[in-house]
C-alpha cells in the first residue's frame, strides 16, 4: 500500500508585515513596498503592498516560490490575495 501526502503552501506574495521583522525598509529604502503610502499600504490587513514594478521585488518573489517548491518539494502554491494584487488593492 503507498500512502501519498500532498502538501499545498499558502504562499502569500500580495502583502507583507509591517512590523520591525518584515520586509519594509529591508535595506533602509523602500526596496520591495511602494514608496507612495497611499499605494504601498493596505488597511484592511495593516500591511505593506508589494511594489510589483521593481525588478528586486520580482526576483523576490520568484525566489521565494522556487525555494519553497525546491527545497521542501511542496506539491503547489495557494495564492492568496490574488484580487488584491490585480487590482492594487
Amino acid at each position: 500500500m503507498c500512502i501519498s501526502l500532498r502538501v499545498i503552501l499558502d504562499w502569500v506574495p500580495s502583502h507583507f508585515p509591517s512590523d520591525e521583522y518584515g520586509l519594509c525598509y529591508f535595506d533602509g529604502t523602500h526596496l520591495f513596498e511602494h514608496e507612495d503610502y497611499k499605494k504601498g499600504f493596505h488597511p484592511d490587513w495593516n500591511s505593506y503592498i508589494y511594489n510589483y514594478g521593481r525588478r528586486e521585488t520580482m526576483n523576490f518573489l520568484i525566489s521565494s516560490a522556487l525555494f519553497w517548491l525546491d527545497k521542501y518539494h511542496v506539491d503547489g502554491l495557494r495564492v492568496d490575495g490574488v484580487a488584491s494584487m490585480v487590482n492594487g488593492q
